[in-house]
């Protein structure tokens, strides 16, 4: 009878184990993973101090402007970039794969939507992100890419179909100077 409790007891807490290990994205498994507004929190700053000049291209719907901008509010202009958070999110699943010097995290969930992040190291520190999300609902879908290379690019590009309304594109590229 003991024995046989042992038994269960070692394969309740080893299913339990397995399980856990396994689960969905929402566990503390994933605590370690990179901290993407700390990351651009301490960009902002950096930029702040350096205060550069951004050659500016927007495209909205076709209608390009180009200019060069200073004085630029940082936290705003890269405030998109901070709302991409591995650590919370509302997704069920994630899978990380490393190649070289870039890290992969994909993400899913059961609506469909989607979040990859890779994450592109030069020697010790981080050199780029380039971020793909889709957001899928019945009446409208968003297609984005955020990218940013430290201190010298950034890239916002959003399509966005809404059902009986069509598309819309937009487009905004800077260059850091």
């Amino acid at each position: 009878m003991i024995s046989k409790l042992i038994k269960y007891t070692v394969m309740s807490v080893a299913a339990v184990s397995s399980y856990s290990c396994h689960s969905s994205f929402d566990d503390h498994s994933h605590a370690k993973e990179i901290n993407i507004p700390q990351y651009f929190k301490q960009e902002i700053q950096k930029l702040e101090k350096l205060n550069p000049q951004v050659s500016k291209t927007v495209n909205n719907n076709d209608q390009k402007e180009n200019r060069i901008v200073e004085n630029i509010n940082w936290e705003k202009e890269l405030a998109q970039f901070t709302t991409i958070d591995l650590n919370k999110n509302n997704f069920d699943s994630m899978t990380k794969d490393s190649v070289n010097k870039v890290v992969t995290y994909s993400l899913s969930n059961k609506n469909k939507d989607t979040l990859i992040v890779k994450v592109i190291y030069g020697e010790d520190e981080i050199q780029a992100l380039d971020i793909k999300k889709r957001v899928n609902y019945i009446l409208f879908s968003n297609d984005e890419r955020l990218y940013y290379e430290s201190g010298k690019k950034y890239l916002l590009q959003k399509s966005q179909h809404i059902l009986g309304l069509g598309e819309r594109k937009y487009y905004i590229e800077g260059n850091i100077q």
